[in-house]
């Protein structure tokens, strides 16, 4: 009984206090006492650009293509990058930004703030202030950051609270069907580059020559350099681990098959702190062919491996996106997430499954906070309603010189 008391409440704090009140009543509340503001930029004013994105490792790729659109627009203008730390190698060796600050972005994912402040913007005469952001609180965190600096400009995603603290929020599709995050980030700027963008953008990472190298070295050394190279990573974000990540026992089957072909040679790549869960793998493979790439390479040095390699699978998470950006053949394997939002539609190197379940999707973690609304099943469905047989048969049909037996 008590028990049922306390999801109920759960259940009405849920809907009612954070999906009605927060998210709905209190930012209309808030914007009716804020001004609107307007965007009237002169292209020759703008000196200094500013644009912020603190998502994490895989989403900050996403911000890629906006930079070369704000140089062709603002050639002569400074654009610096205010960054998550753990994102500095995605941003490296790109020609378009002037500067970048990395920070540790913890505090503006806790709460919002009226006392942040990021040292070395002070002093300084923003023009133009652009939020890319994916998370409520940081999202209005960086727009009292970009108010109290005076940035003559602020142009935000839609997400957060003050809305009315940013001149330009872009409009939802007129269908409201979802866009990719890129090809969003995009809209977000079409007001300061004069551009209607339609199509889904390249993703983009600067190559980094000792990475290269690296790479090609242990290529070499591990005697890979003549073969197809498989990369499966099939690790995803701790919070995501009961709702984004395939079943173990479903990537045995996809290795098996696989690893049937002597050319094939498959590598198990996971993060530094994922190591035992891919060696875990490894060891439900009973086999020695496989090599664990896990913890071993920096992303730009991972992303050059993507590059040497005929296929790549994996769930959401930040290969799918530095496997994007490749344009490597991909095979990517969703849970709860919507990969209309997260996966490229027009960019044929991508393949994705996902569910058909009524409830699909949905994206409730439920292993990431005990107030999110649970999986209406006692384990996510979603995760197993794409089997290996189908991904198998997709590999056969499309991939063929990845499917030759050891006998033929």
């Amino acid at each position: 009984m008590i028990a049922r008391i306390k999801n109920k409440l759960i259940f009405l704090y849920q809907r009612y206090f954070i999906g009605k009140f927060i998210s709905e009543y209190l930012p209309f509340t808030i914007n009716l006492f804020l001004p609107e503001r307007s965007l009237e930029i002169k292209e020759q004013t703008v000196k200094d650009i500013v644009v912020a994105n603190l998502d994490s490792l895989g989403d900050s790729i996403w911000v890629t293509p906006v930079f070369k659109e704000l140089r062709e627009r603002y050639p002569n203008a400074k654009i610096t990058l205010v960054c998550n730390r753990i994102c500095l190698d995605i941003f490296s060796n790109n020609p378009y930004i002037d500067e970048i600050i990395d920070i540790n972005p913890t505090t503006f994912y806790n709460r919002i703030h009226f006392h942040l402040e990021i040292s070395e913007l002070s002093g300084r005469n923003i023009d133009l202030f652009l939020i890319l952001e994916m998370g409520v609180r940081p999202s209005d965190n960086l727009k009292i950051i970009a108010h109290r600096l005076k940035a003559k400009y602020i142009i935000s995603s839609e997400l957060g609270i003050l809305k009315k603290l940013s001149h330009n929020q872009p409009r939802p599709n007129s269908d409201h069907s979802p866009l990719w995050w890129p090809h969003y980030f995009l809209k977000v700027i079409e007001p300061l580059t004069d551009k209607i963008y339609t199509e889904e953008p390249a993703l983009k990472i600067y190559p980094c020559p000792q990475a290269e190298e690296k790479i090609q070295r242990w290529l070499a050394s591990n005697e890979l350099l003549n073969h197809n190279l498989i990369l499966i990573h099939p690790m995803v974000a701790g919070y995501g681990m009961a709702t984004k990540k395939w079943p173990d026992e479903y990537y045995q089957q996809i290795i098996s098959y696989l690893n049937q072909s002597p050319k094939n040679k498959i590598l198990i790549s996971g993060g530094p702190s994922e190591v035992d869960l891919c060696q875990n793998l490894i060891n439900m493979c009973d086999t020695e062919d496989l090599i664990l790439t896990a913890g071993q390479f920096s992303i730009k040095e991972l992303y050059h491996l993507i590059e040497k390699c005929s296929l790549i699978m994996t769930g959401d998470t930040s290969i799918l996106h530095l496997a994007t950006a490749a344009t490597r053949p991909t095979i990517s394997l969703f849970g709860a997430t919507n990969p209309y939002k997260i996966a490229p539609q027009s960019h044929t190197h991508i393949k994705f499954f996902h569910s058909n379940l009524e409830c699909w999707p949905c994206h409730k973690n439920r292993d990431f906070s005990p107030y999110w609304p649970k999986c209406i099943y006692k384990e996510a469905k979603c995760l197993r309603e794409t089997g290996p047989l189908e991904v198998i048969h997709y590999i056969h049909s499309n991939y063929p010189h990845l499917a030759i037996k050891k006998e033929e």
